[in-house]
C-alpha cells in the first residue's frame, strides 16, 4: 500500500497535479493483463484514473521501453479525441499520461 502510494504521488506530480494528503483518497479499481488501474480523488472532489504497467503480462517479463509505451499512450490519446468528436462523452475528456520506469 505504501508503495502504491508513493508511486500515486509520484505519477501526480509528474502530470503537475498536487499530492495526495492521504492514503485513503485512492482505491484499486482493477487489474487486467497489462495495468493495475486506481481511482484517485483530487481536492475538490475531482478524480482521476491512474494506471501503471504490470512488470509481468501472462507469466512473462515485460520489459521496460520507453519509446513502445510512448506510442501506445500517444495512441490512446488520440483515440479518446477522435471517439469523443464523434460521441461526445464516450471517452475521458482528459487524457494525461508520462512514461518513467519507476512507475510500473
Amino acid at each position: 500500500m505504501k508503495d502504491i502510494y508513493r508511486k500515486i504521488n509520484l505519477a501526480l506530480e509528474n502530470s503537475g497535479y498536487s499530492r495526495l494528503q492521504s492514503n485513503t483518497d485512492f482505491r484499486l479499481l482493477g487489474e487486467g493483463a497489462w495495468h493495475k488501474a486506481y481511482l484517485v480523488k483530487l481536492k475538490g472532489n475531482h478524480r482521476l484514473v491512474i494506471r501503471f504497467p504490470k512488470k509481468q503480462a501472462y507469466g512473462k517479463s515485460v520489459s521496460f521501453n520507453w519509446q513502445e509505451m510512448f506510442s501506445e499512450y500517444s495512441g490512446n490519446g488520440l483515440y479518446y479525441q477522435q471517439a469523443n468528436a464523434v460521441m461526445p462523452g464516450i471517452c475521458p475528456e482528459e487524457y494525461e499520461f508520462h512514461v518513467d520506469p519507476d512507475l510500473r
